[in-house]
Order: structure tokens, then C-alpha cells, then sequence
């Protein structure tokens, strides 16, 4: 279940960053490496964190009037899915799940 959450939530963010209609808000840390993307579309923006080693740690979503929405993905720093939780309206929609590290 965990690899077919990070397979869609993957899939999702190559499809979303290679949009060719959307502004894009890049943060880095002192290092150089990429902290944040902030990806602007026409009914939505996707927030993609990234921890200092690269690896995402975290991907949301929110609506126009900025709350968030939609699927919520937390990631340890080893790549492997913390935690995953819906939303609408900037309330928790559905289940929470939680992983271990493992």
C-alpha cells in the first residue's frame, strides 16, 4: 500500500511540475540544495518541501483561496511515506494514516 501511494503521489508530481501553464516559486537552502517548490496553476497550488539531502519531505495541496486540499503526503528523510491524510476546505477529510520508517 505504501509503494502504491509514493508510485500515484510521484506520478502526480512529475505530471504537476511539468505543466507547462504553471508559475513555479523555488526556495533553496544555504547549501544550494532546493527547500521548496511552490507550483501556482490555474484552480490550485502544489507545495513540495524538500529536506537538505534532496529527498521530498513533504507534498500538499491548496485551493485558490488558500486552504488546503486534496491529498497530503509526509515523507521520512529515507524516502519512505510518513504519513497521508485528505483534505477539503483545510479539514481533515477521510482517514489519517500513519507508517513506520520501515
Amino acid at each position: 500500500m505504501k509503494k502504491i501511494i509514493f508510485i500515484l503521489a510521484f506520478i502526480m508530481t512529475s505530471f504537476v511540475m511539468n505543466a507547462t501553464d504553471a508559475e513555479k516559486t523555488i526556495e533553496y537552502y544555504e547549501n544550494g540544495s532546493v527547500k521548496s517548490k511552490v507550483i501556482k496553476h490555474e484552480s490550485f497550488s502544489e507545495v513540495i518541501k524538500f529536506y537538505e539531502n534532496g529527498k521530498i519531505e513533504e507534498v500538499e495541496f491548496f485551493d485558490l483561496a488558500g486552504s488546503r486540499t486534496g491529498c497530503w503526503t509526509r515523507y521520512y528523510d529515507n524516502g519512505s511515506v510518513m504519513a497521508t491524510a485528505n483534505f477539503k476546505s483545510n479539514k481533515k477529510d477521510g482517514d489519517w494514516r500513519t507508517y513506520d520508517v520501515n
